[in-house]
């Protein structure tokens, strides 16, 4: 079964996982129009879940790169955790 995720190079990976290309394309909007009410935009886009790593196609032959100068890896799927309500959390720091 083919698996869906949002992922921007700026937000990063969503935490959600789609089953269909549709359902992460809702996604999609709902993220830009959370972006655009805080004044931002977003930059998440639809991409495949394929073991642990992310492709533009259902096919896993165009893998997403990281933005360029980071690294020419494939861009592993890495969501950030989230709390209630869909925010974020930064994750602590020992200091």
């Amino acid at each position: 079964m083919t698996i869906y995720t949002t992922y921007g190079s700026v937000r990063g990976c969503s935490a959600a996982k789609h089953r269909t290309r549709e359902a992460a394309q809702r996604a999609v909007a709902k993220d830009q129009r959370i972006c655009a009410q805080q004044g931002s935009r977003s930059d998440r886009r639809v991409v495949v879940l394929i073991d642990g790593l992310l492709y533009e196609d259902d096919a896993g032959q165009t893998p997403v790169r990281p933005p360029s100068g980071q690294s020419t890896d494939v861009v592993r799927w890495r969501p950030l955790p989230v709390k209630a309500h869909g925010v974020p959390v930064r994750p602590r720091t020992n200091r």
